[in-house]
């Protein structure tokens, strides 16, 4: 049987998906490694020449695809703005209304900054008592064809675990982020959560999580501190799922937080107050929308204007 060859011309779409799957590094490795193969004892070989010159336009070609394949959702898109005054000076600011979806890159950087904010204030406020730490733990299921079930069973899940005496007995607190990957019939959704715990022997906690779930997802690990915020807001800050299901995903999540404080740490949570938003010219913090102003001086001319 004659050996088939994967052409441009026969498969392009799965070829162009393969280049843009792999990195530059990892490309480059996969061509150096052959060269290394073929080439010859001495780089002045002319097969080795050869060789070097495909690795480095292999490089260059797979770093401009992997660039443009990485950076093509964060490309600025349509989104409805609202422009709001400052009551002392005429300041105007744009801020963006909320759209609803949960991977907009518009709205999720003032998310994302009040996210942060309030994990600040929760941190600086926390003093573990003797014999207790911070704990990175992430819990997940199987993956699942069917993403609402799998969220609903997830959630559902952690909170009978938090609800359980050995929990109680080793967990003060605690702030999880809920995180889904995978692609439409193989859903994959991971809690990952900071908890302010005591030693918790790993296999009781797995013998707990798997009751409760029926899954063995389980991996806790000690994490400074400092480290805290950082780990948190990175889950709420990348999009874990390709462009073009961004939209089904973010339906699934309608209704679910994506970021939640529990235990004590909610209790410290309820005592955060945000700071409102200074204008950068006089530094008064009262606002009011546009279309109010605009709207209250046409009324006014229209009365000066009257008998």
């Amino acid at each position: 049987m004659p050996k088939t060859s994967l052409t441009l011309q026969t498969r392009p779409k799965l070829l162009f998906s393969s280049v843009l799957s792999i990195t530059p590094i990892t490309l480059f490795l996969h061509a150096l490694t052959v060269g290394l193969n073929f080439g010859a004892t001495s780089l002045l070989n002319p097969v080795s020449l050869i060789l070097i010159v495909l690795v480095a336009l292999a490089v260059i070609v797979s770093s401009s695809l992997y660039l443009y394949h990485s950076n093509k959702c964060r490309k600025p898109v349509d989104h409805d703005f609202r422009v709001i005054v400052c009551q002392h000076c005429g300041y105007e600011l744009t801020v963006p209304i909320y759209c609803g979806n949960r991977f907009c890159n518009v709205c999720s950087a003032p998310r994302l900054s009040r996210v942060r904010k309030r994990l600040n204030w929760i941190c600086a406020s926390l003093t573990p008592p003797r014999g207790y730490g911070f704990k990175h733990l992430t819990l997940t299921l199987r993956n699942e064809s069917d993403l609402p079930i799998m969220l609903s069973h997830l959630v559902r899940a952690f909170r009978k675990l938090r609800q359980r005496a050995f929990w109680k007995q080793h967990v003060l607190g605690g702030a999880f982020v809920l995180e889904v990957t995978g692609r439409p019939g193989n859903w994959h959704a991971h809690l990952h959560m900071i908890i302010e715990a005591r030693y918790i022997p790993y296999h009781k906690l797995l013998q707990l999580w798997l009751k409760v779930s029926g899954s063995r997802g389980v991996w806790i690990a000690n994490i400074p501190k400092g480290k805290i915020v950082g780990y948190l807001t990175k889950y709420l800050s990348k999009s874990s799922v390709p462009l073009e299901i961004t939209d089904e995903v973010a339906r699934n999540l309608n209704g679910l937080r994506l970021f939640q404080p529990f235990g004590t740490w909610y209790a410290i949570s309820q005592t955060y107050r945000a700071e409102p938003t200074g204008c950068p010219v006089c530094k008064h913090s009262c606002w009011f929308p546009s279309e109010i102003l605009y709207r209250q001086l046409d009324s006014s001319s229209i009365k000066k204007r009257g008998p």
